[in-house]
């Protein structure tokens, strides 16, 4: 069995679903969504396999990430690999036509903001600092636990706006407002590392159903797919 959590994934979770017909009663492969630092924690406490996680823009993340699983005492046992870099930023209502961040923390704007520990939360705070806002200035009618639950409260009217990658937005149907790109990355202990189920998860992310799926949600570079990130 491989059980992930950590940060969610549109395409990370279409891929879980794709093997579960596959692998039958043979394995067990589930997906649980709880934000970077909740499913770090749970993988730190060995109720989970594999974290999905992202911390911050891609230009820095390898140090960033590092550094990250480095406030777990568990990381000197752990791997850390490479999906994919996901453009990030904030899920619009259809129609909202801002051209900026400043519009969306300076005026009245319903934000269901993503829970304390969340990437998406993480990479919106840097982004609004570096224009002179904090998340105060955002007005939070929700807190949402997932970046789907999010777009589904765009989705349903019940929020404006959201943090979140572009690929969620895609799947709503929802517009998008760039802030940059991030790294995508799963932390797990190295001796799964090598497991059938753990390299089939990754041969899967990277096959041509998923490739089409990453095109049409859009926001995804799937390049980097695979590759092992040094953590000294």
């Amino acid at each position: 069995r491989l059980l992930i959590t950590g940060s969610d994934d549109p395409l990370l979770a279409a891929t879980v679903a794709a093997l579960a017909p596959e692998l039958g009663a043979e394995a067990y492969v589930a997906y649980s969504p709880t934000g970077t630092l909740a499913g770090l924690e749970l993988l730190a406490r060995r109720r989970a396999n594999v974290c999905a996680l992202h911390w911050g823009g891609a230009a820095h993340s390898e140090q960033q990430h590092a550094l990250l699983l480095r406030r777990f005492g568990q990381h000197r046992n752990w791997a850390l690999v490479r999906l994919a870099l996901r453009e990030q930023g904030i899920i619009l209502r259809p129609g909202l036509a801002v051209s900026g961040i400043e519009t969306l923390a300076g005026f009245d704007f319903r934000w269901a903001m993503r829970q304390t520990g969340a990437g998406s939360r993480h990479f919106l705070e840097s982004a609004l600092a570096a224009h002179g806002f904090s998340l105060s200035d955002c007005s939070a009618v929700a807190i949402a636990h997932t970046e789907r639950e999010a777009a589904g409260m765009i989705a349903r009217a019940e929020a404006d706006c959201a943090p979140g990658t572009r690929a969620a937005a895609g799947e709503f149907g929802l517009d998008f407002l760039s802030l940059g790109w991030e790294a995508f990355d799963l932390a797990l202990p190295r001796e799964i590392l090598f497991r059938r189920l753990f390299q089939r998860l990754l041969q899967a992310y990277g096959d041509p159903p998923a490739l089409d799926l990453a095109d049409r949600l859009g926001g995804y570079d799937l390049s980097p797919l695979g590759r092992l990130i040094g953590l000294d």
